[in-house]
């Protein structure tokens, strides 16, 4: 099987610029990805920012 990926990284942001850390935002933001193909990967913090690594078939 030959399986082609698409990546997607996302930072949520809050209203102010900074990371957003609330658990039923960002469950929300995954969900809403979720619904759209796209399955979490990988979740890291970089400095102050927190990043999502989503992937989907194409």
């Amino acid at each position: 099987m030959n399986d082609r990926w698409e990546y997607k990284v996302l930072a949520p942001r809050n209203r102010w610029g900074m990371g957003e850390t609330k658990p039923d935002r960002l469950a929300e933001l995954l969900n809403r990805e979720g619904a759209q193909g796209w399955e979490l990967v990988s979740s890291v913090w970089m400095g102050a920012a927190l990043k999502f690594f989503l992937k989907r078939r194409r």
